[in-house]
């Protein structure tokens, strides 16, 4: 299964991929982990994405794909994966599927976390940390929906997309998300 988070921050992408990882052992790539892995090992890739995130910005659409492209040309890539928070607009959708085409692994399913804004708000600010200050959270929610709607009609066209809760309890959440991903003769 090749998959695609899709979602707002706060409405438990992350959550899902852990449980899916611990559970499943289904490989899941979250763009944040591997950027701040690139910077941490002073990547030719995690340096140039290293001024932008140290300033609290998005990291430019090629040097994410670079670091996307980095990952799944490693010798022993998965073949099976999903990808939590990429791609996060059209651009980077397209430069995904040229990826996925290049290595012979389509993608199979874009699970949109569907959540109310407000409800995505008190979830961040409860977590209490540091970057999750109410005005960065409405900006980061602002730049999500100014993109995702575009992103999602992307997907739609080819009968990708699939739309889960993610207010319902976690564990519900997990049981769609887990039913939607694994064959169904599992």
């Amino acid at each position: 299964m090749r998959g695609v988070f899709i979602g707002p921050p706060g409405s438990g992408k992350g959550t899902q991929a852990s449980l899916l990882r611990e559970r499943l052992q289904l490989v899941t790539i979250g763009t944040g982990d591997i950027l701040r892995d690139a910077v941490h090992h002073g990547t030719a890739v995690g340096l140039k994405a290293k001024p932008f995130m140290e300033n609290g910005q998005l990291v430019p659409d090629v040097i994410v794909n670079e670091l996307v492209a980095e990952r799944l040309r490693q010798p022993g890539a998965p073949r099976d994966f999903i990808l939590d928070g990429y791609p996060r607009n059209v651009a980077q959708a397209r430069a995904l599927d040229s990826l996925l085409s290049e290595l012979g692994l389509p993608l199979q399913a874009v699970v949109v976390f569907k959540i109310d804004d407000a409800l995505v708000i008190r979830r961040l600010l409860a977590r209490q940390r540091t970057d999750d200050q109410e005005e960065t959270v409405r900006k980061r929610l602002a730049a999500y929906h100014e993109t995702t709607e575009e992103l999602v009609a992307y997907y739609r066209t080819r009968n990708l997309v699939h739309w889960i809760d993610a207010a319902a309890p976690i564990e519900h959440v997990y049981v769609r998300v887990a039913s939607l991903l694994l064959p169904k003769d599992v």
